[in-house]
């Protein structure tokens, strides 16, 4: 009795939806399919460390995927990303409810994709300054299928969508900006290190003992003998190196005591076999590299001002600011501070070449790691730290980690 006014919660089979609305169904379910493989991809890839084809250190999407925007603490977006498609392909493949509750519930869903993907293209436009190829096809998927999602309302429904998704989006912005991405961590044997002052002045072991030198040779900011001790290899063609930079300068002015050993190298694959990158905003990072340590060699007095420089950029070039000095520019500034007679033979100098090998074979030499796992620049590291920062060394509390680890295992 009463079957004829019965309501059922679910809706009638496909077979009584219409020719446009079939479309619509099998269209939203292929683009959140594609949607899923993409954020599944990319958050396999940030989950177990690999790397994709294009995405090596300082390449665009590397630069996107390493950044602090890339995860919430310790979960990548992109698993955000692969669950909200979950979700979608659920309501639009097993219909769980009434219609008009998935659709508005699909709404939402669809305010929050195109808000979502607004943000991320914002911010590789603006504060990441690079482009991710996977990520934004990932996030044209998003705002498509957002679009499919959201037009299917009547404009008189799409109040409740817009009131869920909107403020979705904005929380999701709030707690990115209150929680960054977890660094990058990599082991360091540091059982051999030491930090020695005596007649000859300081020496410094790191990487257990793979890496020493004296610290007059080495180019540095901050006191020769100061108590606080970071190590940076860094290329100053890496966007990620010039943020490590300007975050030390910063932090180098109420720490009076911190002294930064800077070793610069190059990611370029002619000059380094370990992460050959072969974007051309790097084929000049070698020789930008035997320039900075010759001025040191030569005016040392002059390094640090020489070394805020190459990091400054080339930001009217037509590639955008993440360019390096030009090499001419940097040739006649290094020519002003020591001599232009020593430029065109520095980049022969055994001196200088032989310092680079050994900070290039130190640092991944030591590494029993494949190749697609080699962390990339910058790496920082400390005296007696077990740990290493590297890929994005930009934030104080990186800086107090570190030094904190290294004071914990000083003997």
């Amino acid at each position: 009795m009463g079957n004829t006014d019965h309501h059922n919660e679910t809706d009638p089979p496909t077979a009584g939806d219409s020719q446009f609305e079939l479309a619509r169904r099998w269209g939203g379910m292929t683009l959140a399919f594609v949607g899923l493989c993409i954020s599944g991809y990319l958050a396999w890839l940030s989950l177990t460390g690999q790397v994709a084809p294009g995405c090596g250190s300082g390449e665009g999407c590397g630069e996107v995927l390493g950044s602090r925007w890339s995860a919430i603490g310790a979960v990548p977006v992109s698993v955000l990303a692969a669950a909200g498609y979950i979700v979608i392909l659920a309501l639009l493949a097993l219909r769980p409810c009434r219609q008009d509750k998935r659709e508005l519930m699909l709404g939402a869903m669809g305010v929050a994709l195109i808000g979502a993907a607004a943000w991320y293209i914002a911010l590789q436009a603006t504060l990441i300054d690079a482009w991710c190829t996977y990520c934004l096809a990932g996030h044209g998927v998003g705002v498509t299928l957002g679009l499919v999602l959201v037009l299917a309302l009547p404009l008189k429904r799409m109040a409740v969508p817009f009131g869920l998704g909107i403020p979705a989006v904005m929380l999701l912005i709030g707690i990115q900006v209150m929680v960054p991405a977890d660094s990058n961590v990599l082991v360091m044997p540091s059982g051999e290190d030491y930090d020695l002052t005596d007649d000859a002045g300081r020496r410094l072991g790191v990487i257990g003992g793979q890496l020493q030198f004296a610290a007059l040779d080495v180019p540095h900011t901050g006191p020769t003998d100061g108590g606080e001790v970071v190590v940076i290899f860094l290329d100053y063609a890496c966007p990620h190196c010039r943020e490590a930079h300007a975050m030390l300068a910063e932090e180098r002015i109420n720490r009076l005591d911190l002294v930064v050993f800077a070793l610069p190298v190059s990611l370029y694959a002619t000059h380094n076999p370990h992460i050959p990158v072969d974007d051309d905003r790097f084929e000049h990072s070698y020789e930008l590299a035997l320039l900075s340590m010759a001025v040191w060699r030569d005016a040392p007095e002059d390094w640090p001002a020489f070394d805020d420089w190459l990091f400054g950029g080339a930001g009217s070039m037509d590639a955008g600011p993440q360019w390096p000095r030009p090499l001419l520019e940097a040739e006649r500034y290094a020519g002003e501070l020591i001599g232009e007679d020593k430029i065109t033979s520095l980049y022969e100098s055994p001196e200088l070449v032989g310092q680079y090998q050994r900070n290039l074979d130190a640092l991944y030499g030591t590494l029993e790691m494949s190749s697609d796992e080699i962390p990339g620049l910058p790496i920082a590291i400390a005296p007696f730290a077990t740990r290493a920062v590297y890929g994005r060394f930009d934030e104080a509390r990186l800086l107090n980690e570190l030094l904190e680890d290294a004071a914990l295992h000083r003997p």
